[in-house]
């Protein structure tokens, strides 16, 4: 059944990053919330991530700029920095770089 799931779990991440280089930005945020709900490694670069599609899809749709400081976005941009995890006492280095750009 773990194996199973990992699998999953792949291929939303390849599903995302399809939808992402397709701009399909919607389906790519989906993916994101997926995978930051079933992660337990790197919860905070799906969040990150999470975070830059649904910004990215406020700025494709055409709509004002300001509406793209959604509270909802920066919510999610503040909450990066609660998930980081440490492995044998260091942060990952992707996590530091989403930490650091959110």
């Amino acid at each position: 059944k773990q194996w199973y799931q990992r699998r999953v779990r792949a291929c939303w991440f390849e599903l995302m990053w399809i939808a992402a280089m397709q701009q399909k930005w919607s389906e790519a945020a989906d993916y994101a919330e997926r995978l930051f709900g079933a992660s337990n490694w790197s919860k905070t670069s799906y969040l990150y991530l999470l975070a830059s599609f649904r910004y990215a899809q406020f700025v494709d749709n055409d709509q004002d700029r300001k509406y793209a400081n959604d509270p909802n976005i920066t919510n999610l941009y503040r909450d990066v920095k609660e998930y980081q995890i440490r492995i044998a006492g260091k942060r990952l280095q992707v996590e530091k770089y989403c930490v650091r750009k959110a």
